[in-house]
């Protein structure tokens, strides 16, 4: 009797029926916001993604310039470059540097010489017997490099000029009496590249030559490239 009085009254809290539906925990709105928030964080993270991978050409230059113009980096009268200069110039000794790495590896393999590039001057240190027969007699092969090597990087692109240093090293420590024979033969091979340049495309004031104290059996090369700006688009100082 007590039981069927408690069921039948009205004012207690009844327990939910038999098979009735329950409510499910973790929905509602907390769940969608959860959700929403997951969504937001990775879109979030893909647009920081994308931004640091856009290449902004004006903020480049203009980081570039500004260096440029900073430590006037080939500008020894000390005028300002116009921005974007400098980066026109990597860009050319960038191409010429694929250039000579692609003819290189044909004429010499890979284990007779270096190949690197600094910001706008491309430098290349080569084995002296590759090019030259004994001392500083001319092999067969100078030819035919300075003759590949200018067909490669002559002209220059638009705007821009390229010159060359030939640099031949006599040998390590103090000079004495009996190093001349050494400058004989650095100056002879120096002197020999700078012709072969000259006769197959190259204007002389295209070309120096130099002598420095270093490993007698490699020559150095570089490549540099210059921006040839008008006198318009300089800046005073």
């Amino acid at each position: 009797m007590d039981r069927m009085a408690t069921s039948n009254n009205p004012d207690v809290l009844q327990g939910p029926a038999a098979g009735a539906p329950r409510a499910r925990s973790g929905g509602g709105p907390s769940g969608v916001m959860s959700m929403l928030s997951i969504f937001l964080l990775l879109l979030a993270f893909f647009v920081m993604l994308n931004t640091l991978a856009q290449f902004e050409t004006t903020k480049t230059r203009a980081v570039l310039g500004s260096l440029n113009a900073t430590f006037n980096i080939g500008n020894p009268s000390g005028r300002e470059h116009e921005f974007g200069s400098f980066v026109g110039k990597v860009g050319a000794a960038r191409q010429v540097e694929a250039e000579l790495s692609q003819l290189l590896r044909t004429l010499f393999g890979v284990d007779r010489y270096d190949l690197i590039r600094l910001g706008d001057v491309v430098v290349l240190d080569i084995d002296a017997n590759a090019l030259f027969a004994g001392a500083a007699k001319p092999s067969p092969a100078l030819l035919v490099f300075t003759n590949r090597i200018t067909g490669r990087v002559l002209p220059p692109p638009p705007g821009t000029r390229l010159d060359l240093e030939v640099t031949a090293y006599r040998g390590r420590g103090a000079l004495d009496a009996a190093d001349a024979s050494r400058i004989n033969i650095a100056t002879r091979r120096a002197g020999a590249i700078v012709r072969g340049f000259e006769r197959v495309g190259f204007d002389a004031d295209q070309l120096l030559a130099g002598l420095s104290e270093g490993d007698a059996r490699k020559i150095r090369i570089e490549f540099r490239v210059t921006n040839l700006i008008s006198a318009s688009t300089r800046v005073s100082p």
